[in-house]
């Protein structure tokens, strides 16, 4: 089966969204299907190359919607050849300008909406969304062969037209391939300032939908019971706002308790995970929660928003402390974590077994293959 991703970036500012492509599609190309990645260039530092899967890239000429004059010359040699195409987003130009060319091409579509039809990113720009929609969006989602959705959660929380005709609820997955080394001291390496000391970690896009704030506030709180404990936020974000969170670790006097270790890739994410006492993230909406579910699966006990998607799952699995995304209880479940040995242990056990189990990309693939069958056949 010949499958074309498109998405609007592979830059690490699309976080989750980039990551699910290009982990979805390398294993698709393991499993025998022939895979391509159609994106813009937006913010690309290094190409990505995954194994085994083709990636065009297209001149990103307006970042705000991702437009591409030569997306279109691109995605018509690409769907060409695909048997199905798999769209993902909502909002920019280059999945309306697949799905018209699929259309025009009699190639059957269908789209992720990673989270972006649900209640809380719906909320976001409204009036904006709603004219979108009326004027695109419904088109695009009506005439979609599939819509998929990560949860069941996400599904009934969904605004799109179709979800239960023609929805297709399937997780995604985390890589698994260094899950087994044991923890490494190349972190702190990296970062001298950490080294010897416990810290507790936060890893994510600096967005105020993950509430960093309220992570450094919750810190705050807690910091004078621990003395040498540490609060390392990992990940990238605008400037004006890691300025904004900056200036609140000053007016906390937190300077010498908080490393801004910026976006990190690669092994030294899972090094990362690895030597944490603790993981954060207080979101306000997670779809999936990529790094959520990499800090389980590396064996990093979590501390997770009550509002992810699979936060009942997370919880009847007894793999992560869950609580509201909000300073007091961050800071109450934080300290429960760090206080008691064992809860990290079991918490840390339970999260490992909980990913390995569910939520593995092999296990990911063949769902959206058989998903991509029945729409086929």
């Amino acid at each position: 089966m010949n499958v074309i991703h498109v998405i609007r970036d592979l830059s690490r500012t699309s976080g989750g969204l980039a990551t699910a492509v290009l982990g979805l599609a390398e294993t698709q190309a393991v499993l025998g299907h022939g895979v391509g990645i159609v994106a813009t260039d937006y913010a690309l530092g290094k190409q990505p190359e995954p194994r085994g899967v083709e990636v065009a890239l297209s001149c990103c000429r307006w970042p705000w919607w991702r437009w591409s004059g030569g997306l279109r010359s691109v995605l018509l040699k690409e769907v060409q050849k695909a048997d199905i195409v798999h769209l993902h987003g909502v909002w920019d130009y280059p999945i309306l300008a697949a799905a018209s060319i699929c259309l025009k091409k009699k190639k059957p579509y269908v789209l992720s909406a990673h989270g972006m039809l649900d209640g809380w990113g719906m909320g976001q720009k409204t009036w904006k969304k709603a004219w979108y929609l009326r004027l695109f969006g419904n088109s695009l989602l009506r005439r979609a062969a599939g819509i998929h959705f990560t949860s069941e959660s996400e599904r009934r929380n969904s605004s799109a037209p179709g979800k239960n005709s023609r929805g297709f609820v399937a997780p995604l997955g985390v890589s698994v391939s260094r899950k087994d080394l044991p923890p490494s001291p190349s972190f702190g390496e990296k970062f001298p300032v950490i080294t010897g000391r416990p810290f507790v970690l936060y890893l994510a896009r600096l967005h105020d939908k993950k509430r960093p704030d309220v992570v450094i506030k919750a810190f705050g709180r807690i910091s004078g019971f621990y003395s040498d404990l540490l609060l390392v936020m990992a990940g990238g974000g605008e400037k004006s706002y890691v300025r904004i969170l900056r200036d609140l670790v000053r007016r906390l006097g937190l300077v010498d308790r908080v490393v801004f270790a910026g976006a990190l890739e690669g092994e030294t994410v899972w090094e990362a995970y690895g030597a944490a006492r603790i993981f954060v993230l207080p979101s306000l909406q997670e779809n999936f929660g990529f790094s959520v579910m990499e800090a389980m699966a590396a064996g990093c006990p979590v501390v997770a928003s009550d509002r992810i998607d699979f936060a009942c799952e997370i919880a009847e699995a007894q793999a992560g402390l869950l609580c509201a995304p909000e300073e007091e209880p961050l800071a109450a479940a934080m300290r429960e974590l760090l206080d008691d040995e064992s809860l990290r242990r079991r918490t840390a056990e339970n999260g490992r077994r909980f990913v390995l189990e569910n939520f593995t990309w092999e296990k990911a693939a063949r769902r959206f293959t058989d998903f991509y069958e029945r729409i086929l056949s």
